[in-house]
């Protein structure tokens, strides 16, 4: 009986691997199946970069990135409406990829830079923060395939340069 079992669920299995093989799935989308610039293009991420990155009055600076190949990389849902977003660009200034992120309430007034933080009620709101941000980890030929990471940050209904980071400064771990 549980030699059947255990056939079954292997079979189910199998049929379930050889479907999704078969379905030609994007190797790259967000979770409700928005494509990014990138959808198409020959370089496939290799798992995930992890970014740690500072956000301070100054900008956004990549303290360290990790490479972790086993962790896929997908879009968070409403990237596009996040207050800071990343681009990666090639050394032709081409859009590889790009998407958002939230990095919690921060007090980006230059004039407050080094103090303690504000205290707003319960909360205290700091002058600086650190993230860990995930982005693809987009390869050709065994190295990094994009030149840069420009950052940005809402301001109204645009987005004002925050920040870049040059891959050949980043140190993959």
């Amino acid at each position: 009986m549980h030699k059947a079992l255990a056939l079954g669920a292997l079979a189910i299995t199998l049929a379930a691997v050889v479907g999704i093989a078969q379905s030609g799935l994007p190797w790259f989308e967000g979770p409700d199946g928005q494509k990014p610039v990138n959808a198409g293009q020959p370089q496939k991420p290799t798992g995930s970069l992890m970014l740690t990155v500072q956000i301070d009055a100054s900008g956004v600076t990549v303290l360290q990135a990790t490479a972790k190949p086993d962790v896929a990389f997908r879009l968070p849902k409403d990237w596009e409406t996040m207050p800071l977003r990343w681009i990666m660009r090639d050394a032709q200034g081409k859009a590889l990829a790009e998407g958002g992120f939230d990095p919690a309430q921060l007090c980006l007034d230059p004039a407050h830079k080094g103090q303690p933080p504000h205290v707003q009620g319960d909360q205290l709101i700091p002058h600086v923060g650190h993230v860990n941000l995930k982005v693809p980890n987009l390869q050709a030929d065994g190295r990094l395939a994009f030149s840069a990471i420009e950052f940005s940050m809402r301001k109204d209904d645009t987005y004002q340069p925050f920040g870049i980071a040059r891959s050949d400064a980043m140190s993959i771990r």
